[in-house]
């Protein structure tokens, strides 16, 4: 969120829709005298997508494809059933052994859960996320 507060002290927040947009409205408050310029908690610009449909706020949902040694995907699933964010996980036949839905607050978080946790299961081979993305 990017927010301003003019000369007479009067605070606005807009919500950021893109970063094109974050970039034109800072250089446009930048140009008025006496105007300053906060940009207040974590901006993630890849959050923001190209075309400014996404919000920096939003949770990121993902399918991740889990490949297991072969006797544990009865076990992954358990533990994996144990982590809050995972919503679902379903054994498949076939390649990948495991497919899982998940969801975090964002992609920080994806990434310690899958590079952090997931990785780290014994019986977990590799792994293929997929970031779903809203249309």
């Amino acid at each position: 969120m990017v927010t301003g507060a003019g000369k007479m002290g009067a605070a606005t927040n807009a919500p950021v829709m893109g970063a094109f947009s974050l970039h034109m409205n800072v250089k446009r408050m930048l140009s008025l005298q006496g105007y300053k310029v906060k940009i207040s908690g974590p901006l993630n610009l890849w959050t923001l997508g190209p075309l400014g449909r996404y919000n920096a706020a939003m949770p990121v949902e993902a399918y991740i494809f889990i490949n297991v040694r072969a006797g544990w995907a009865r076990k992954v699933i358990r533990d994996m059933s144990e982590m809050a964010e995972v919503k679902v996980a379903h054994a498949c036949w076939g390649r990948p052994d495991i497919i899982a839905q998940v969801e975090v607050a964002d992609q920080a978080q994806l990434r310690d859960l899958v590079l952090g946790r997931i990785h780290n299961l014994e019986g977990v081979a590799d792994t293929d996320t997929h970031i779903a993305v809203p249309l």
